[in-house]
């Protein structure tokens, strides 16, 4: 069973999934070595303000999907990155993180930071994006 699939199974029970949130390599081996740790998700503003940015889209999306990749390779757990809202093209941010083969990265429902955006923008960036 690949990562992805394992991760899609254990979001559907049975219990409740515990996803420990990493900001960097170090942090994700210490959640992974925790007796019953099944996934590993990432932090976005800890990650970020690990890079010396503040949370909010202001790091360059390389830097992020870089550490994102490198925690993702260090542990033989799923992991779930969270990409903000997709970083100013939510469409290119899905594909590029595909194609560094991370299988799940949620997309927060925010317009400008701080503000929840309205609920058929939301349903329009969700719709946009490619399948994890």
């Amino acid at each position: 069973m690949s990562r992805c699939e394992e991760r899609r199974r254990l979001h559907h029970g049975p219990g409740i999934l515990v996803l420990p949130n990493a900001w960097d390599v170090a942090s994700a081996k210490a959640f992974a070595q925790l007796p019953g740790c099944r996934a590993v998700a990432t932090s976005s503003a800890a990650l970020v303000r690990s890079l010396g940015e503040e949370d909010g889209e202001h790091a360059p999306v390389d830097e992020v999907l870089r550490v994102v990749q490198r925690i993702a390779a260090a542990v033989d757990l799923p992991v779930t990155a969270d990409l903000e809202a997709g970083y100013g093209d939510r469409v290119r941010t899905h594909a590029r993180r595909a194609a560094e083969g991370l299988r799940r990265a949620p997309l927060h429902d925010q317009g400008a930071i701080g503000r929840i955006a309205p609920s058929s923008s939301s349903s329009v960036r969700f719709a946009s994006s490619p399948p994890p």
